[in-house]
């Protein structure tokens, strides 16, 4: 009886030493946290450490050992730079304008090689693309790309943030030859300024084919002697599309299931087949030979093909075609 009531004491003594080191882990976790938050890598090492000496097997430990490899990764200058580089990152975004960033420049530059540098030197160029300059941006990226501590696994990240500000400054050509000189041609942003770039060159097209079918079907009414059977066309021409608007109930629902980005496409190519309809309304009854009307039949099917690309290439982006 005595053995097991000893037992039961020293398991509730072994467990009560485990719980008071887990509090006083806690605590040290709170520290490390405290110090990284004020900026001090030295200091939240420390205390990254004593948590692994009150409680070595515990999650807090591993926790704390994954930290303190980060911190001494970067223990350049004697942690210095890591806590300049913290500094800056700690500030909002509002905080960190042109002078800033500026500023911050400045310090990189003058900080010893390491992880630290070329760490610093991403976030240089990510502050001054989210600020939409451009130019600052690629010299900075170029800079990040030109540090001998860039990881090689960031190198193709980089390039892509390269290609991507230049996309965003309009330069399509520009985002391709990056992209591909970096042999990254097949990555989204590739396709997507290939889209972009091909939109630059047929949506005029498209615009054209448009504006030709409108003013072929007005010369054609206003030349005809059966303007006002045409015009009568038009006027009974939104009745008979009711119809083909319950119809295309069917479509708008898919789109919608399929992803709200289409939507836009499918608002801008419904109004464009509506007035393509009802000039062929009108045009068909201003025709008076059979050729003439198969002509002008074949013409609004171009148009509405011109009408289809224009609307995904403006709207419709994330679809492959556009």
């Amino acid at each position: 009886m005595r053995s097991r009531v000893a037992s039961i004491l020293l398991v509730l003594s072994i467990s009560s030493v485990a719980l008071a080191q887990d509090v006083t882990a806690a605590e040290w976790v709170s520290r490390a946290e405290a110090a990284e938050a004020d900026v001090d890598p030295e200091e939240a090492r420390d205390a990254w450490q004593h948590v692994i000496d009150v409680a070595p097997t515990s999650r807090l430990a591993s926790r704390a050992r994954t930290r303190i490899a980060w911190i001494e990764a970067r223990s350049e200058g004697d942690y210095a730079p890591l806590a300049t580089l913290m500094a800056f990152l700690d500030r909002a975004p509002a905080e960190r304008d042109a002078a800033v960033i500026g500023t911050f420049t400045d310090q990189v530059d003058a900080m010893p090689a390491g992880t630290v540098r070329a760490e610093a030197r991403l976030a240089i160029a990510g502050e001054w693309m989210r600020l939409g300059e451009t130019e600052r941006a690629l010299a900075a990226w170029q800079a990040a790309l030109d540090d001998p501590d860039l990881p090689a696994g960031d190198r193709d990240l980089v390039h892509e943030s390269m290609a991507r500000t230049r996309m965003n400054a309009g330069d399509l050509q520009g985002t391709l030859d990056e992209l591909d000189d970096a042999d990254l041609g097949t990555v989204s942003l590739h396709h997507a300024a290939e889209r972009r770039l091909r939109a630059e060159t047929w949506v005029p097209i498209a615009y054209g084919t448009l504006a030709a079918f409108v003013l072929a079907v007005i010369a054609l009414v206003a030349r005809s002697g059966r303007r006002a059977e045409a015009l009568r066309a038009m006027r009974d021409a939104p009745l008979r599309l009711v119809v083909a608007g319950l119809l295309a109930l069917g479509p708008y629902a898919i789109v919608r299931w399929w992803g709200d980005d289409s939507i836009d496409a499918f608002l801008a190519f419904a109004p464009c087949s509506f007035v393509i309809v009802v000039l062929s309304y009108a045009a068909g009854e201003a025709t008076e030979t059979r050729a003439l009307r198969l002509g002008v039949g074949a013409f609004a099917i171009v148009a509405a093909l011109a009408s289809a690309y224009a609307s995904v290439a403006l709207y419709g982006e994330a679809l492959p075609f556009a």
